[in-house]
This record gives structure tokens, sequence and C-alpha cells, in this order.
């Protein structure tokens, strides 16, 4: 800023020897000036002395950020420095060091050690056929007995008692639990005569009001269970909705899934039986299979557990696993028949092969089968039904067994089915 001051006071003797008042106001607009200009210079300087400090500690903050951050496991790196010092690496090949995984090592064992582990860590609610927590699926024809079994199933879980429809020795212990049972087959005014002036749990709980969709199933079973344990049956689930597409069929068991783990959060893990049908052509001369469950590729695709019923030869009727996902399966079926005393219920008869047990083409033309009462099925059968064995023939069984002595032999010596010889050898292995 150069200013010209013999001029400015020049200026201003003229003006003040005229006595002209402009040289007093241009005066002391030109003193304004020079004192604003002043002002804007210091304020300037002020500025960037404050721009230069944050900018000087903003670098000190970094620099200790990354020293900080340089270095986060002494040892380790001392170790790598060493290393590089010594041209070696972790691997004795003269590369630079491997970097160092503290990660955990996978947990690897014996295929067999981790069936073992697997297998011992698996509740069995219903025989080998029905796992706590798991998902079943109960099918068969039409008028076959599917309500009978569900409403069977659900007192005995509910009692904690024995079910009836297996042989002796092969009835698992359960402790009773609290069972949710969906009836969308029939009335209770119709459930009710089925079974008559027997004694219910009272831990056995029938929905009555309306349901008309998975969303509003679900809900309720989220509101109801309460137990630690809970078994959920659902009969007829193609007569809460026709489920003819695939994606019918994932958004049930999506949900499903969704609710059992959403429970399991609260401390409640429940095991679900669907009850449905078999399909249109369904054979009934020839073995139960997957694929004669309505939708039965993609019913059986989400399911640990799928158990069938048919009809027999005698007019009794199959109790058949057609998918066991953590047992052995068995080509060996039971034999059930209808007691109506004291309430409908089904009783084991026997145990055969399922070849055997299915009914004679002959019979069958447009025949059902029948539900027969206690009095009409005291024939004999075919095979001999099973008794309760003691540790001292499960003992020997073994020993049996271990000496290479074919299970079918063994079975014809104890009288018991080839089945619990089968169980007994799984059991010692």
């Amino acid at each position: 800023m150069n200013i010209n001051f013999n001029r400015l006071f020049g200026d201003f003797e003229r003006c003040k020897d005229k006595g002209s008042i402009v040289a007093w106001s241009a005066a002391l607009l030109f003193i304004f000036y020079l004192i604003k200009e002043g002002l804007a210079y210091l304020r300037k300087l002020g500025e960037n002395r404050s721009a230069r400090k944050t900018y000087d500690n903003q670098r000190k903050a970094d620099a200790a950020f990354y020293a900080t951050k340089a270095v986060v496991d002494v040892g380790k790196a001392k170790a790598l420095k060493d290393l590089r010092q010594n041209d070696v690496s972790p691997s004795g090949n003269g590369k630079e060091p491997d970097r160092v995984d503290d990660s955990p090592s996978p947990d690897v064992a014996p295929i067999g050690e981790l069936r073992q582990r697997i297998r011992s860590r698996i509740q069995w609610l219903i025989g080998d056929f029905v796992e706590v927590g798991g998902r079943c699926i109960l099918f068969g024809p039409p008028s076959i007995g599917k309500s009978i079994l569900s409403l069977q199933m659900a007192i005995a879980i509910a009692e904690g008692s024995e079910y009836g429809f297996f042989p002796p020795e092969e009835e698992n212990p359960h402790g009773d639990q609290q069972v949710i049972f969906f009836d969308f087959e029939m009335k209770a005014e119709e459930q009710f005569e089925r079974i008559g002036d027997r004694t219910m749990p009272s831990n056995l709980l029938r929905c009555e009001g309306p349901i008309s969709s998975f969303d509003q199933l679900f809900k309720t079973i989220e509101e109801v269970s309460q137990a630690p344990k809970v078994t959920v049956i659902i009969d007829n689930i193609r007569k809460l909705e026709e489920m003819s597409q695939s994606n019918q069929v994932s958004e049930y068991f999506n949900k499903l899934e969704q609710t059992q783990e959403k429970l399991k959060t609260k401390g409640i893990t429940v095991t679900f039986i669907t009850v449905t049908h078999t399909g249109k052509d369904f054979d009934k001369t020839s073995p139960v299979e997957l694929n004669d469950m309505a939708g039965g590729a993609d019913l059986g695709r989400f399911s640990s557990t799928v158990v069938a019923l048919a009809p027999a030869h005698d007019g009794n009727v199959i109790f058949r696993a057609v998918k066991k996902r953590n047992s052995a399966p068995m080509d060996e079926v039971y034999i059930l028949r209808i007691i109506e005393t004291p309430y409908l219920h089904f009783e084991y008869v026997c145990s055969s092969n399922v070849e055997d047990a299915l009914p004679n083409p002959k019979n069958m033309k447009g025949a059902k089968a029948p539900m027969v009462s206690n009095a009409t099925t005291e024939k004999p059968q075919k095979s001999a039904p099973n008794k309760k064995l003691s540790d001292e023939d499960k003992d020997e069984i073994a020993n049996l067994l271990s000496k290479g002595v074919k299970s079918p032999v063994i079975a014809k010596q104890f009288k018991v089915s080839l089945r619990t010889v089968q169980r007994i050898k799984s059991k010692r292995a």
C-alpha cells in the first residue's frame, strides 16, 4: 500500500486555505479507509496463525494415531524382524515369513466318532422315528386312520406314556410335554366321540378357533407355546391350504423353521408332526414310498422323518418309515390294528417284511382298510409278537452279532423283530 503523504497534505492545505468542507470530508474518509484496511490485515494475519496451529496439531494427532496402530503385538513383530534379519521364513525356504493365523483349528475326527457324537445328542420322542425338535410328516390314504394315530400320539406325548403301536422293547422313555393339536379334519364333537370317557391330560390343547392362513397358524403356535418342550400336531395341512405348488410348500416350511428358531431363543424346543394324504395314483398293492405322498418330493425334502400308513393284507394297517434322516432305514414294517376301547386307537400286532404285509390285489378292488374292533382281530399272525428282552438277552444278542451270526437267525432264535436286533447292534457299535 503506497501512500503519497506529501501530495495528500498538500491537497489538504490547499483545500484548507479555501475553507472548503469537502477537504475535511475527504480526510475523514481516508482515515476511515486506513483503519478498515489495517483491521482487515490484522484479522487475516490472525487467521493464518490459527490455521497453521490447527494444521500442526492435526499432524501430531495423526502421527500419534499411526504410531499406536503400527505394532499390535510386540512379540510377533520382534519375531518377524528376527526372521527377516536371518533371511529365513517359518517354512525354512529363505522367503518372506508367512503371515501367522491365530484362528482356532477346526475339530477333525474320524467320521465314525463324529457319527456317535451326533447320535448321542439326539433325543428321541417317538421311537427312533421322531426326534425332539424335528419335523415329521405322517401320510396315508383316506380312512386309513391318520387322525386316530395323530390323536394317539398327542395323548402319549402329553402324558409321557407308552404309545401302544410299537413293540414293547422299542418303546422309548420320554417325559410329558405340552402338545398343541390342530385338527382341520373333523369337528370337536366328532373327535370327542372317538375319545369317549378317557381322561385327557391337561397339557394337551386343541385349537378350536378358525385359522385360515399359515401366518395365523404360526402366530397362534408362538402365543400358546409355554413349556420348555412343545409338540405341535397339524391334521391335515392340506385342509388349511391346498399346497399344490412347490412355492407353497417352501412357504410353509420357511415359516415353520422361523417359528422354531424364534421360540428357541425363548428356551422352547418345538417338534412338528404334519399330517397329509397320498396322491391320486397311490397303489395299495405296492409298498408305500415317499413319492406316494401328495407333493412328496417337496414335503419330504424339508422333513427329517416321513412315516406312512397303508392297508395290510389281513385288514389291518401297515406302519412304515419311508424316510429317516438320523437313524438307519429298515425294510421291516409294523402291523397295527384299530381297537375301539377304551377309546379309538392303534395297537401293535407284529413286525413283518413289507412284501409279506401287502394286501392281495384280487381283494383290493375298491376296498378300503376297515377299522376293525379287538374282537375281529384275534386270529393268529404270521410273525410272533415281540417279547420284552432282559439285559442278559441283549448281551447275548450282542455277543452273537460280534461272532458274525446273521441278524435274521438271531431274531428267530429270540423271537423278536429284525428291527430290534438292528437297534441292539447300532447301540453296541
